[in-house]
């Protein structure tokens, strides 16, 4: 809709066309309404009732609001959204699919259009800008439609959740990975009082792999957990985070707790995932083992490894020389490389750090500049492959071939 904002793409007589189009607005509700009623069995009430006054009024509203975007940049009234979106949630608290309403929606996309091409002739503008108008209507029309999901979506999600015991509710809409919202901070709030939970400021997320059962160890009624899930989760006051983590992890054999920092309550699904990922680079052999693992001390490789498919492709992309040493080779090359490019220290103090003797440090290097070359003295790829490395050669370390499995699956099939 941008396009037709623009003073060049705008025809002379735009305003008058719109003002013609916004008179013809109530027939045009009527119409389609009456439509609906007819021809969708599932709003087939009766005339003038209340689905075909809620109806009226959203189409109405998006009638206007999508003629107010033709004369300029504008934003939308997220009131007209919301009604759209409330259509969607009825929708699935009445037990429906959306097939009902997505009809209602092409009914008044039929009939949109047909006004729309009605008043573009009766002021003789040319066919090009009926062509961008009509995309910018159909694009529209795409967005109410998404409204209307995500209402029916989270209707979905509510139907399902009015069974379960309130502090269930509760965890699972903390761990509900939604945009944060004043919205979102009010379903919480909400949900909290429900289950006479106090809410604090911040909360803690922990994970906790087990083998075999849950530990048996006693929680306080301030602990939210869900011990059917393997690793199992907690949420808790930033307060009595550390003794709970504590608690827990001696709890049994083979128990692993990951403590996430303390996040504002909408912040808990990440929270959580930064819980779920330490485990994962535990088990990987990237973080070092322990019985209580805060995630707050390895942030560097929670971010670096938050995004798996990234690394991978930019190992491809700019470690080939090192992924085609030998296993042995490419570790100690890729620690040298590493230790060197992160200090900028002499063959001396990088043979301390690594302990090994300078002479040997000096022999990698010299091998590591005969792979990479003027690479080394590009600011941009130095800053990248350091990253990177500091990302990758735990795994390598650990005995992760995968990179090298992939890098050698890419050559085969090219």
């Amino acid at each position: 809709m941008s396009e037709l904002a623009e003073p060049s793409a705008q025809p002379a007589h735009l305003a008058e066309m719109v003002a013609d189009a916004r008179d013809a607005v109530p027939s045009l509700v009527a119409q389609i309404v009456t439509d609906i009623r007819v021809e969708v069995p599932a709003y087939a009430g009766r005339e003038h009732g209340e689905r075909q006054r809620v109806i009226a009024m959203a189409v109405t509203a998006a009638a206007h609001q999508f003629l107010d975007t033709l004369l300029g940049p504008t934003k939308h009234d997220p009131n007209v959204f919301r009604l759209f979106r409330d259509m969607g949630y009825g929708e699935a608290q009445d037990g429906n699919t959306l097939e009902p309403m997505r009809r209602a929606l092409r009914i008044a996309t039929r009939h949109s259009w047909r006004l729309i091409h009605r008043v573009v002739t009766a002021h003789a503008l040319d066919t090009a800008f009926l062509g961008r108008l009509g995309d910018a209507l159909f694009a529209y029309l795409d967005l109410l439609d998404q409204e209307v999901a995500r209402g029916h979506v989270t209707g979905l999600t509510t139907a399902e959740r009015a069974d379960e015991p309130s502090r269930d509710r509760l965890l699972a809409v903390l761990l509900d990975d939604s945009p944060e919202s004043d919205a979102r901070t009010t379903e919480i709030a909400a949900e909290a009082a429900h289950a006479e939970w106090p809410l604090p400021d911040q909360v803690v997320v922990m994970r906790v792999s087990y083998h075999g059962h849950f530990p048996t160890v006693p929680l306080e009624d301030s602990v939210l957990v869900d011990q059917r899930l393997n690793p199992a989760v907690l949420v808790v006051s930033p307060s009595e985070a550390s003794a709970v983590a504590e608690r827990v992890s001696r709890g049994g054999p083979g128990v692993r707790v990951a403590v996430s920092w303390p996040v504002a309550p909408t912040g808990a699904a990440a929270a959580d995932r930064w819980a779920r990922r330490t485990l994962d680079l535990v088990a990987a052999g990237v973080i070092e083992p322990q019985l209580v693992v805060r995630c707050v001390e390895h942030m560097t490789q929670l971010w670096l490894h938050s995004e798996p498919l990234l690394r991978r492709s930019l190992v491809l992309q700019l470690l080939p020389p090192l992924l085609n040493e030998t296993n042995n080779s490419r570790e100690i090359l890729a620690e040298t490389m590493l230790a060197w490019l992160e200090s900028r220290d002499s063959a001396p103090a990088i043979a301390a750090r690594l302990n090994v003797h300078p002479q040997t440090v000096r022999y990698r290097w010299k091998r590591i500049n005969e792979l990479f070359g003027d690479l080394l003295h590009d600011p941009e790829f130095v800053i990248t492959v350091t990253m990177l490395l500091k990302a990758t050669v735990p795994m390598w370390k650990a005995g992760d071939t995968s990179d090298v499995d992939r890098y050698l699956a890419s050559n085969r099939a090219s």
